[in-house]
């Protein structure tokens, strides 16, 4: 009994601790976007200045600065997302009837990039106790990736099936993969081989489905796409 008390203890100051670094890193976060903001802000002014005496070579020049103004401000938003506690919603709900509604949403932009999304619904799935925001937050980014590695179209798969007391999402697609020397760094938090990527997208993905008790894994192949499988518990 009383180790299951130290160690419950232990557990609180963990959290006591996480949460004190998470609202200094929030406060540093924000510190730094303002002054960004305003940054920002001058340079457009500036490009504006250039533009009217015609100096293209000191607006180029602005306009790459303000460029990596807005990459850093970019990654400074997905950072406060990683960082900052969720707050959960939760309730049971149709797993199948969320990624429906999703598909609903996504259809469109896939459309434009020339992505068909393919449904294989399990049938009498049992509730899963889900944030149905953040959840489809999660989906969002892993749909992102999957649109990023197929430039020239493709198949987006979303299925979902049971096995034992959990519900699996699969999410496949028929891009260039993932090479296997980088596959165990992509949920490092800034890894990123994409020009312009704040290296948080999976980072934040896993940590989402982490706070709604469930994992994920990716599968790979380069050249055949990727599959990523979420594992959620299910209602009680």
């Amino acid at each position: 009994m009383a180790s299951k008390i130290k160690d419950l203890e232990d557990k609180l100051r963990a959290a006591d601790r996480l949460g004190y670094v998470g609202g200094m890193v929030s406060k540093l976060a924000h510190e730094l976007r303002n002054p960004l903001n305003t940054i920002s802000v001058n340079l457009q002014l500036l490009e504006e200045d250039c533009a009217k005496m015609n100096d293209g070579k000191v607006l180029n020049r602005l306009r790459v600065a303000r460029k990596e103004i807005n990459r850093l401000e970019h990654v400074l938003s997905d950072f406060l997302r990683f960082a900052r506690p969720a707050i959960l919603e939760l309730k049971p709900v149709d797993i199948n009837k969320v990624i429906a509604g999703f598909i609903e949403f996504i259809t469109p932009s896939a459309d434009r990039n020339k992505i068909k999304i393919v449904a294989m619904f399990g049938k009498n799935l049992p509730p899963v106790m889900l944030d149905e925001k953040l959840f489809k937050a999660a989906l969002l980014n892993l749909v992102l990736n999957s649109t990023t590695a197929m430039p020239n179209g493709g198949i987006i798969t979303l299925r979902t099936r049971l096995r034992k007391d959990r519900i699996l999402v699969t999410i496949t697609d028929t891009g260039c993969g993932i090479p296997t020397e980088q596959l165990p760094k992509v949920f490092d938090v800034f890894y990123t081989t994409r020009e312009g990527g704040s290296g948080l997208g999976l980072p934040i993905t896993r940590r989402a489905i982490e706070d709604l008790g469930g994992t994920i894994t990716l599968d790979s192949t380069v050249g055949a796409g990727t599959t990523a499988i979420l594992s959620l518990p299910i209602a009680k």
